[in-house]
């Protein structure tokens, strides 16, 4: 073997939601959450998916309970599975947060826009294939090893592209090679598919016997691929050709006196995928914008529990050659995009991904990103002694003054000078400064405390912008219009303090759904 694969643990391997492989159902689940006025209960979801059946989008299983009736057991797994669909990129729930009593499900642009295009199949099978584009590994809702960081369904479908696999992957490649890579650049890339070639030669039998090595972990494995390949062939992603006859079983867990329930066996059969040549096109085009190598997260951030905000920047994916591909780009669409886009590269700077030693890059970033906001005028000014950009936030009754600082790092921001803040707001007459980096350690929000100044983190200023602009885009209207006043009204109330749970709060609050998990 080429790479080294540890098999001894189940945290070793990739981790991939087993609670639905319906495609259907999920978007039928993911629809109901978000038309539900209230809480998604088993009536109003059993309401909605009977229309979206009406319709011929969701086709049930099993029998549709009549009210009182209770339901059957898909609809219930659906119910209480909220985490499925974000695991799917559809949109994030805080799993941290004990502050609210009820969860709230914020949804993604690419979620939103699946979901308004759930009657079309197959534009809301692209756009789901472009959302798995965006699921990084270690994924915030899996039990994974930090040393994961890769991206991997663009890995995964890189593969099923590369000639010499002749367009398929087998379940026991993917099971026993693919599933336990951990991380993957151009060199690792060229080892797994030596290794998968290697696979590839040998007999099913030898192979079953290597699958015993490590019974109940490649048992889950086997377990989890079958739902990822599920999920992708109801989407109408790839095909999935899956033989009658098994190698051999593999037992799921172990008897012990404490546990009585016997292992679950699972068959080991030699299925594969391949891409369904509708799709093959577009994921082209996926790939050569997107590639596989691309790194999903800083050092610091594979270090980090997902307690921060890193999270939102993951679920901000919305591309151009999605838009273009759907032939979706009407000038109101193309105005959304390119406000997205606009906000989508406010991370990009922040961590400094393009290395620039001056910052000023993130500076002119951050003067767009306020720029869309229709009742503000900003300038970005820099240089020794002055602030970043100056902002004029155009009120119904007067305009006011405010600044920004941008600190673009890929590290926490330690520190800030206060009296260079108070010789900046002078400088242009501003009311206040808003301070805008990756993240804050600690002593940055001691330097700030009763100063006229707040601390915004990036990913958390971004995803206010997504929401903001994506509920606004929904109005019948032409424009797309948001204003500065609910940012600026929380800011007051929160001088010399960091705003970003304030602002994360709000972002719940304004745009989530309620959701039992």
């Amino acid at each position: 073997m080429k790479l080294t694969y540890n098999r001894e643990s189940s945290k070793e391997k990739w981790t991939i939601m087993q609670y639905l492989r319906d495609f259907d159902l999920m978007t039928a689940f993911a629809y109901a959450l978000r038309e539900s006025p209230t809480e998604l209960s088993v009536e109003n979801l059993l309401d909605i998916m009977g229309q979206l059946e009406e319709k011929g989008i969701y086709k049930p299983t099993s029998k549709k309970p009549q009210k009182g009736e209770k339901a059957e057991k898909n609809i219930n797994t659906a119910l209480f599975r909220s985490v499925q669909i974000a695991w799917y990129m559809f949109g994030y729930y805080d799993k941290n947060s004990n502050k609210r009593k009820q969860k709230k499900f914020v949804f993604s642009p690419l979620g939103n826009l699946l979901l308004d295009n759930i009657e079309d199949k197959t534009k809301s099978s692209k756009i789901f294939l472009t959302m798995l584009f965006s699921l990084a590994f270690r994924q915030q809702f899996s039990m994974m090893n930090r040393q994961f960081n890769l991206y991997p369904y663009r890995l995964l479908f890189q593969l099923l592209k590369d000639p010499r696999l002749e367009g398929k992957l087998y379940s026991d490649e993917a099971t026993y090679l693919l599933m336990f890579t951990k991380t993957i650049d151009k060199q690792k890339y060229e080892g797994l598919v030596e290794d998968i070639l290697e696979v590839r030669k040998i007999s099913p039998k030898v192979k079953y016997e290597l699958f015993k090595q490590n019974e109940g972990v490649m048992a889950l494995a086997i377990q989890e691929w079958k739902y990822a390949c599920g999920m992708l062939q109801s989407a109408n992603i790839v095909d999935w050709v899956v033989p009658k006859e098994s190698i051999g079983s593999l037992a799921q867990g172990v008897t012990t006196s404490r546990h009585a329930k016997k292992p679950t066996m699972r068959a080991y059969k030699m299925d594969y995928i391949s891409v369904r040549a509708d799709m093959d096109a577009y994921l082209n085009i996926l790939l050569s914008n997107y590639p596989y190598d691309v790194i999903p997260y800083t050092a610091e951030e594979q270090e980090s529990g997902f307690e921060k905000d890193i999270i939102f920047r993951l679920y901000n994916f919305y591309p151009t050659e999605l838009l273009v591909e759907l032939g979706m780009p009407t000038v109101k669409e193309r105005k959304l995009t390119a406000m997205l886009n606009q906000v989508d590269i406010i991370n990009e700077y922040a961590y400094n991904k393009y290395m620039d030693l001056t910052g000023t890059g993130f500076e002119y970033v951050l003067r767009d990103a306020f720029n869309l906001f229709s009742d503000v005028e900003a300038e970005k000014i820099g240089g020794a002694g002055k602030t970043d950009i100056e902002c004029l936030y155009i009120s119904p009754k007067a305009k006011k003054k405010f600044d920004v600082e941008a600190k673009s790092r890929n590290k926490k921001l330690s520190e800030i000078n206060p009296r260079r803040l108070r010789e900046h707001r002078e400088s242009v007459q501003s009311r206040y400064t808003l301070i805008v980096a990756p993240s804050f350690a600690s002593g940055v929000k001691a330097d700030i405390e009763k100063e006229l100044a707040v601390l915004i983190e990036s990913n958390v200023l971004s995803q206010y912008l997504y929401q903001y602009i994506c509920a606004e885009a929904k109005r019948d209207t032409d424009s797309i219009l948001i204003s500065y006043r609910d940012l600026e009204e929380m800011v007051l109330d929160n001088l010399g303090k960091d705003l970003t749970p304030v602002l994360r709060e709000f972002i719940f609050d304004k745009y989530g759904h309620n959701c039992a998990v």
